[in-house]
């Protein structure tokens, strides 16, 4: 069973699938679901709102272990990109927005160089210190669980609420 597969049926998954595998570019594949807000439109005004709402939600990486532990992860369609030049499109009948992002606030991240799995969770979109925690306790918790049952070793004890769980994948299914 795969990560994905684990996770289908949670709203708004991704996978930022590494293929590169070298230790410059490709080292990490990034993995998230259930974002806490999700923002999408057709216009410029409506992603400058989008910037305002980023800067409200991200998060300095205070001793972050990986690149991207929080965050945005969207799309922006070609045709709301040739806005920012004013160049005119066409309209399409897809139904799609032109961009859409969703604001994640937990984060799987596949290390491939030291094969070890690692989850972020910050807590967003809490700003009380305290409800920020519990928050983010429990959405480690629910991954932990998920994870449980795709992983045939049990996940080790944390001594330190500031280390990382590693799970051990396999990685050849």
């Amino acid at each position: 069973v795969d990560l994905l597969n684990a996770f289908r049926r949670e709203p708004g998954c991704f996978l930022l699938e590494s293929s590169m595998l070298s230790p410059e570019r490709g080292r990490y594949s990034y993995f998230g679901y259930d974002p806490f807000l999700t923002v999408k439109g057709n216009d410029l005004k409506a992603f400058a709102n989008l910037e305002k709402t980023y800067h409200r939600f991200c998060c300095p990486p205070k001793a972050a272990l990986t690149p991207f532990s929080s965050g945005l992860v969207g799309y922006l369609s070609y045709d709301f990109g040739l806005q920012f030049e004013r160049i005119k499109s066409r309209p399409t009948q897809s139904g799609l927005p032109g961009f859409l992002f969703g604001f994640y606030d937990c984060i799987i991240t596949i290390d491939h160089f030291k094969k070890k799995l690692i989850i972020s969770s910050t807590g967003l979109p809490e700003t009380n210190t305290s409800l920020r925690k519990k928050r983010a306790r429990v959405r480690l918790q629910r991954v932990e669980k998920i994870l449980m049952r795709i992983s045939s070793q049990e996940i080790p004890k944390v001594q330190s609420r500031r280390e990382p769980l590693y799970f051990k994948i396999n990685f050849t299914k």
